[in-house]
Parts: structure tokens; C-alpha cells; sequence
């Protein structure tokens, strides 16, 4: 099970773009420190905004990432409660 690191308000700036495969594709803002995924209903704020560098600011939250034969997979990114400052 992954553990859980609850974080300060960050604003992000970067492109969004759809990652994975389906019938599971994730949603992300990559800024040029890596990718910022996006959970949940935040998915529905940004999905019409793909392709294009948005602005925003939200919760961070790390995700330790650990397989199940006890590697470490890393941590993951993620960004909640999103609220858009702006887009180009």
C-alpha cells in the first residue's frame, strides 16, 4: 500500500497532456521537474485543457510507491483540489 504524504499549497505551471493506455488513461501536468498527476473529479477541470500550458495551484501530495515485492517504485506527484489561474 502506498504511503501518503499530505503537503502545502504549490502552483504548477505546465502542459497538460493524457498519459497511459486505455481503458485507463491518466491526466497530468508535466512542468519541467516531471509530472503532476491529477485524480479523481480534478480529471474533469482539466481534461479540456490538453495540449495546451495552464497555471495552477492546488494541494501536493507524494505518493511513496512500494511493489509488492517490497521495491521501491518511487514517489508520484499528485495535485488536488486544482483551482485554474490561467491557461494560453
Amino acid at each position: 500500500m502506498p504511503e501518503t504524504e499530505q503537503k502545502d499549497l504549490v502552483q504548477v505551471s505546465g502542459i497538460v497532456r493524457l498519459v497511459g493506455n486505455m481503458p485507463f488513461p491518466e491526466l497530468v501536468i508535466s512542468d519541467s521537474e516531471g509530472d503532476w498527476y491529477i485524480e479523481d473529479d480534478e480529471f474533469y477541470k482539466l481534461r479540456d485543457f490538453q495540449h495546451r500550458r495552464v497555471v495552477a495551484e492546488g494541494l501536493q501530495e507524494i505518493k511513496t510507491i512500494t511493489f509488492a515485492s517490497g521495491i521501491s517504485g518511487g514517489e508520484r506527484r499528485i495535485l488536488r483540489d486544482i483551482r485554474i489561474i490561467s491557461t494560453e
